[in-house]
C-alpha cells in the first residue's frame, strides 16, 4: 500500500480536526439557538402593567413615637423567586412576573427546595382539564439589585437575595405573610390578567389567558388539592425592588404606629 505524501497526511489530520471541532461546536450552537428561541424580543404592546407606588425614604423610624413602641421580635426574609417554568410563561405573556414570599430568617435555601418539590404554580386548566407543567421544579431566589437603601433606622436590611426584616414583637411571621400579600394585591398577577386590561393584553399577545391562571397541585396522601398560586406578582426585577423595599417598611410602620404615607 503506497504511503501518503506529507501533504496528504496533513490534510487528513486537518479534516479530522475540523470534524472534531464541528462536533464540539454543534451542541453549543444548538444551545445558543435554544436560548434565542426561549427569550425572543418582546413586542411593544400598549399595556399599562400594574406597579407598586414609588415612595421616598422616610424619617419615621427615627422619631420617638416609633422608637418608643417598636420592640424587636422574629426575623423573616422576603425573597423574589423565579424558575424556568415561570420564565417561559413570562415570555409567552410578555409581562414580567416573579414569586414574592417570606420565610423565617435562615430558611431561604430550604424554602426554595420546598417550592421546587411542590412544583409551585405548575398547574393550570386547559379546556377544563388540569395540566401540570414539569418545568416548575427548580425554584431559586434571585439576586436583588435595589437602587435605594433602607430608610434610616429601618428594621429592613438587604442581602444579595433577600430583604431581612426584624418584625416588631406584636407581629408573628404568619401574620406578616398575610400583611405582605395584602400589601402586594395591586400587583397580583392572577386577578390582573383576568381583568379587562389583562384580557385585552392576552388578546394582543395572542396568548391564551388560561396559562396566566396558575395553581399548585398539593399531594395530600392519595388526594390532590389545587390551590391558586397567589404569590405570583407583576414585578420588574431591575426597577421594582426599591418599591418593594418601601412597601415592606410601610407594613412595619403601619402595624407599629399606624403610620400612613
Amino acid at each position: 500500500m503506497p504511503k501518503k505524501a506529507p501533504n496528504d497526511t496533513l490534510r487528513a489530520l486537518q479534516a479530522l480536526l475540523e470534524q472534531a471541532l464541528d462536533e464540539i461546536r454543534g451542541p453549543r450552537e444548538k444551545a445558543a439557538d435554544s436560548v434565542i428561541k426561549m427569550f425572543p424580543r418582546w413586542p411593544i404592546l400598549p399595556t399599562d402593567w400594574p406597579r407598586l407606588p414609588q415612595w421616598a425614604a422616610t424619617p419615621a423610624f427615627s422619631r420617638p413615637e416609633y422608637r418608643d413602641l417598636y420592640r424587636p421580635g422574629a426575623q423573616v426574609e422576603v425573597y423574589v423567586g423565579a424558575c424556568a417554568g415561570l420564565g417561559r410563561i413570562v415570555n409567552a405573556l410578555y409581562v414580567p412576573q416573579n414569586k414574592i414570599g417570606s420565610c423565617a430568617a435562615g430558611r431561604l435555601g430550604e424554602r426554595m427546595r420546598e417550592l421546587s418539590r411542590e412544583q409551585y404554580a405548575a398547574a393550570w386548566s386547559e379546556n377544563g382539564n388540569c395540566r401540570i407543567d414539569r418545568d416548575f421544579n427548580d425554584w431559586f431566589a434571585g439576586f436583588i439589585d435595589c437602587s435605594e437603601a433602607p430608610s434610616a433606622g429601618s428594621p429592613v436590611a438587604l442581602t444579595e437575595r433577600s430583604f431581612v426584616i426584624t418584625l416588631p414583637d406584636t407581629i408573628s411571621p404568619s401574620q406578616f405573610e398575610r400583611l405582605l400579600q395584602r400589601e402586594l394585591l395591586p400587583i397580583d398577577a392572577r386577578p390582573w390578567f383576568d381583568s379587562p386590561v389583562g384580557r385585552r393584553h392576552c388578546a394582543l399577545a395572542k396568548t391564551p389567558l388560561a396559562i396566566s391562571q396558575r395553581s399548585t397541585a398539593y399531594q395530600i396522601g392519595a388526594a390532590q388539592r389545587l390551590s391558586p398560586a397567589i404569590e405570583i406578582y407583576v414585578f420588574r426585577r431591575r426597577s421594582d425592588p426599591a418599591r418593594l423595599l418601601r412597601a415592606l417598611e410601610a407594613i412595619i410602620l403601619r402595624e407599629t404606629v399606624n403610620f400612613e404615607r
